[in-house]
């Protein structure tokens, strides 16, 4: 069965294990306007398997008033899992 464990090291604005599977982090940007996400697989705690940049102010161009985002794998598609 897979745990949920939240931490803080003041700085991150969340992390959460998942079970011992993964390692999410979620930080605030410095300008406070965005947050990134990022997994790490607990083999390599030091490098995210991948990255996720989420704006939390609404795009001009956007019709439906969705934040922007972006997305960034750092491994291949094998990397943590196999």
């Amino acid at each position: 069965m897979n745990s949920l464990t939240t931490l803080s090291d003041g700085e991150t604005y969340a992390d959460v294990r998942l079970g011992d599977d993964f390692i999410v982090t979620i930080d605030r940007t410095a300008r406070k306007d965005a947050i990134t996400i990022r997994v790490f697989h607990p083999d390599t705690p030091e490098t995210p398997v991948g990255e996720h940049h989420l704006n939390l102010t609404l795009n001009d161009d956007s019709i439906s008033g969705t934040p922007g985002e972006s997305t960034q794998n750092n491994t291949d598609p094998t990397g943590a899992l196999g």
